[in-house]
């Protein structure tokens, strides 16, 4: 600690006042002052710290005298250091808030505060999360632990585990900043694989209700494809978002094989299963007048489950004897169970206008599909 002599009365240092420091005794020493009376004040060795002499008070000396025990000193506040108590913290996406700690460590002296800082990783503010509550954070003298909310806004999309950046910034009362942290917010909703990109075979019918022909090849990106489906044999979809009904594909392009899978439509009137795979017998052959009878004969590939097979009429009342489609065996040493295909023929009742296949979770390869209808005379 310095020491000077204020002989301008104004604590502060001037240029023509002395100053002396301690030597390795312990003494301060002034040389050449005239008798009389001097005031010694110190200087700070620090912004925050604290003289703990209780006043002022008077020391005679004489020439060549020298006075022990008069101590003075300062005591210097250790704020500490503000940093969240985890570099990483996980929260749900369907929770409402996550919370996330800072702590004070090496020191709690005095009354410190720092705003909290929020910044995008991979999640986007008030799209996954929102402001932090409070945005602002005060540790009173000798407190060292202080949460803060984030609120989290939950969605119903697909998506993978999500980042927030989280900093301190403005810390006040002396304190220093640690290391930032990171919130990563979990996706509740069930993870799909990626997109898949395939050709779509969308099937048309001649007028003579004859066997099926490829009217066109269509490029699609499955929204939410199974990847790597691997059929044994050419396989063909169903039916198609662009004709003949509802419905998506999934597969793969080297082979042109096709899954096809249902989308359920918010707009399909009542009357079918919502997983159906739905074929509109006009939208297929584009005029068609009434059925009298006819005949659905195709081989299949559906090992997890089986699927519902039912008639509607143009009113779409369900009409006629239904059938279902039992789950196919699948072959050992295959490369999947789409790999072996079941024959089955079903009769189709006159007066037919749509045929709806699928119950749950429409799934099921179609293979050598023929469509013979005899319109009414």
């Amino acid at each position: 600690i310095t020491v000077f002599l204020d002989t301008n009365q104004n604590d502060t240092l001037d240029p023509n006042e002395q100053q002396a420091t301690r030597d390795g005794f312990g003494f301060y020493s002034f040389s050449n002052l005239l008798p009389g009376n001097y005031t010694v004040r110190t200087i700070s060795p620090q912004p925050n710290a604290t003289l703990t002499t209780a006043a002022e008070f008077p020391v005679s000396l004489s020439s060549g005298q020298n006075v022990n025990d008069i101590n003075f000193g300062y005591s210097i506040a250790n704020s500490g250091t503000l940093q969240f108590s985890n570099p990483t913290f996980n929260v749900a996406e369907n929770q409402a808030t996550a919370t996330v700690t800072v702590i004070r460590t090496g020191g709690n002296d005095g009354g410190v505060s720092a705003n909290i800082n929020l910044s995008n990783g991979t999640a986007t503010q008030d799209i996954d999360y929102g402001n932090p509550v409070p945005e602002t954070i005060f540790f009173a003298d000798d407190q060292t632990e202080q949460t803060i909310n984030i609120p989290i806004v939950n969605d119903d999309s697909v998506e993978n585990t999500e980042t927030v950046n989280l900093s301190l910034s403005n810390v006040t009362g002396g304190a220093t900043v640690g290391q930032p942290a990171t919130l990563q917010i979990i996706d509740d909703d069930e993870l799909l694989p990626p997109p898949q990109p395939f050709i779509t075979r969308v099937l048309g019918f001649d007028n003579e209700f004859n066997n099926f022909d490829f009217v066109r090849s269509v490029p699609v990106t499955s929204p939410q494809g199974p990847p790597n489906l691997l059929f044994s044999r050419n396989t063909v979809a169903l039916v198609s978002t662009n004709q003949g009904g509802h419905g998506r594909f999934d597969g793969t392009p080297s082979n042109n094989t096709v899954i096809a899978y249902d989308i359920p439509d918010p707009d399909r009137q009542l009357g079918f299963e919502l997983d159906a795979i739905v074929i509109d017998l006009a939208e297929v052959i584009g005029t068609i007048g009434e059925i009298e009878s006819g005949n659905l004969a195709f081989d299949y590939a559906s090992p997890n489950r089986s699927h519902n097979v039912r008639f509607f009429n143009e009113n779409r009342q369900d009409i006629g004897q239904g059938a279902t489609l039992s789950p196919t065996i699948p072959v050992p040493g295959q490369p999947n169970n789409f790999s072996n295909f079941s024959r089955q023929s079903i009769s189709i009742p006159g007066d037919t206008r749509f045929i709806s296949i699928g119950s749950e979770s429409t799934e099921i390869g179609i293979d050598n599909l023929q469509l013979t209808l005899q319109p009414e005379i």
